[in-house]
């Protein structure tokens, strides 16, 4: 089945743009403070492919999320539909929950 949505793999997200992380964010002392499958918000893109992205989590946590370890939502959501065998880096499945926006 084909993809429904545009991608490239040279992609930098713009702000605004919904992620889902495809591995667990480490918080202090070692603890995963969000388990890959969160979606967050891009608050600030990197002007180049080498830099990582700045995300906000739920709770309002910024963290900087290399390119590799997040994934368009809208293209998480494509593939979960299209592609039965789908997982974030090999695990379970996992249902992401929507992040609320930045403002709110």
């Amino acid at each position: 089945m084909p993809y429904r949505v545009h991608y490239h793999p040279n992609l930098i997200f713009s702000v605004g743009t919904q992620v889902v992380t495809t591995m667990d964010i480490p918080g202090s002392a070692g603890l995963v403070l969000h388990p890959r499958g969160t979606v967050g918000v891009v608050v600030k893109s990197p002007t180049d492919r080498e830099h990582s992205h700045r995300v906000r989590f739920p709770g309002g946590f910024e963290g900087t999320q290399k390119r590799s370890e997040i994934i368009m939502l809208a293209r998480f959501k494509d593939q979960e539909i299209g592609d039965s065998t789908f997982a974030v880096v090999g695990s379970a499945k996992v249902d992401p929950f929507i992040c609320p926006h930045p403002t709110q």
